[in-house]
């Protein structure tokens, strides 16, 4: 098509404004790249040189760094040179009964008191402030005891399998529960630098992990699709003490083993029984059905499974859909007279983005899911906290009028105090909340801007040779505005009791 003379020098005349402008971007995009000159590498606010990230070529060698500083320093928490530094030494009091977690405590001292400036780079134990102390009551750690009737499965590839070792081993060492992985590229690890199944096994075994990795009995099936087929595998491996048989994703967290089996104490394993959880969003249950979400955690009896056991490739090819808990839900619809039983607390968290509305809520979850995909927590980390009492994840305390810590997750301060915030509704701070989401959580309240709340979240947690636990909670400065890290550690000591 021919263009009039006047529209194409308009276009001349956008094209060159066009080229004039992504010319002015690329410059000003370089020079910043390029940093300030060394004649301007102090801030014109603050007159001191910007906050940079602490680096191994920064410092000194770490032999010869305390442990209380070495603890700061690693390359995992990313801290900025000088930090605003607070601690408190916690003594955990045992309390004899279980804490009613509906009730925040209240403390009427602060928990974060005035920091001290701390440079990383100068390794020195001098610069750190005291420890003060506090007292707050927790329940007991749970009694001593194995759980040989719990037999677990999995279907995986072998990398994502390694990379959720360490959340595995936090639920299942020495428990004597048993893990089985249908580990989908059984073929591939050698050539790829991985681990065989064999050495997947030894890897597991070192954690302390009754744990068998099996290839899948039909390499046609997808991953999804082996976790309904691996219910072979799971009845090949049971035992006459096995009562359960707990169908999970590579990336379903259960804080407590002792919390769940008591759930599951609950219910008659002689008889056939399904146990899960819905999708906490009633337009994912729209969508895929009536069933239990597998990343929450599916439970059979063995009585069910040993029904649905002749029936594994009929109800592969029946189902409507290829995902494994689409297929156990319509085999046991079709083929059994089993009903589906909600346990509460398991929690197949089909939420994206930032959870700190659930995680701050005080909420007591018997598993939690996604963590590894559709938003990021470090979950063994935060639940490290069970080694010291029984039922203090996630319980909540408020400190004055302005501070909310939530046992190893955050540390909360709201400038305009907490008087006007409803603390027993979940702040709705995922993408996409709404009504669908009022069954599961209750009907939640608004979400809060970043000058409403400033939050400290569990970065790291060591573990010391007594039984202590360090816990560090970092808020991250923006460096762009010279603002340093703020650091508070909260070092608890083996509890006492009441």
């Amino acid at each position: 098509m021919l263009v009039p003379p006047r529209f194409r020098r308009r276009r001349q005349r956008i094209f060159l404004a066009a080229v004039l402008l992504g010319l002015l971007v690329v410059v000003a995009w370089f020079g910043r790249a390029a940093g300030p000159t060394p004649a301007s590498t102090s801030s014109p606010r603050t007159g001191q040189r910007p906050a940079t990230r602490v680096r191994p070529d920064d410092s000194v060698s770490p032999r010869e760094c305390p442990p209380e500083v070495e603890a700061l320093r690693g390359s995992y928490l990313d801290l900025t040179q000088t930090i605003v530094y607070t601690r408190r030494c916690i003594q955990a009091v045992w309390v004899p009964d279980e804490v009613d977690r509906r009730r925040i405590a209240r403390l009427r001292e602060p928990l974060v008191t005035p920091g001290r400036t701390v440079n990383l780079t100068s390794c020195r134990l001098a610069d750190l402030p005291p420890c003060e102390p506090l007292s707050l009551r927790v329940s007991r750690p749970p009694p001593s005891r194995t759980y040989p009737h719990l037999l677990f499965g999995v279907s995986t590839t072998s990398d994502r399998l390694q990379a959720a070792m360490p959340a595995f081993s936090h639920w299942l060492a020495g428990t004597d529960a048993k893990l089985v992985a249908v580990v989908y590229d059984e073929q591939a690890p050698a050539s790829a630098g991985g681990k065989s199944l064999a050495g997947l096994e030894e890897a597991f075994r070192g954690q302390d992990v009754r744990f068998t990795a099996v290839p899948p009995r039909n390499k046609t099936l997808s991953i999804a699709q082996n976790h309904f087929a691996i219910l072979a595998d799971l009845l090949a491996a049971a035992t006459p003490q096995t009562r359960w048989l707990g169908l999970v994703d590579d990336d379903t967290f259960f804080p407590s083993l002792f919390n769940l089996a008591r759930e599951l104490d609950k219910h008659d394993h002689r008889r056939p029984a399904w146990l899960g959880a819905l999708s906490e969003d009633d337009d994912a249950v729209a969508r895929w059905g009536f069933m239990a979400y597998g990343g929450a955690g599916v439970f059979l009896s063995v009585p069910l499974a040993r029904q649905l056991q002749p029936r594994i490739a009929a109800c592969l090819d029946e189902s409507r859909l290829g995902t494994g808990d689409v297929i156990l839900g319509d085999c046991i619809g079709k083929h059994t007279t089993t009903k589906l039983t909600l346990v509460p607390g398991l929690y197949q968290h089909d939420l994206y983005g930032d959870l700190s509305g659930f995680y701050e809520s005080g909420v007591r979850p018997l598993s939690v899911h996604h963590y590894r995909g559709w938003y990021r927590e470090p979950l063994p980390l935060m639940a490290a906290i069970t080694r010291l009492c029984g039922d203090c994840f996630l319980q909540r305390w408020q400190f004055g009028d302005d501070t909310l810590f939530a046992n190893g997750y955050s540390v909360t301060q709201y400038p305009g105090g907490l008087g006007g915030i409803d603390l027993g509704r979940m702040e709705a701070t995922w993408s996409q909340p709404g009504h669908s989401f009022d069954r599961s959580m209750g009907r939640l309240r608004p979400r809060l801007d970043e000058s409403e709340k400033k939050s400290y979240r569990l970065k790291d947690v060591v573990v010391g040779e007594n039984g202590s636990l360090r816990q560090i909670y970092v808020h991250r400065g923006d460096v762009g505005k010279d603002e340093m890290d703020e650091v508070v550690e909260l070092d608890w000591q083996v509890a006492l009791p009441a």
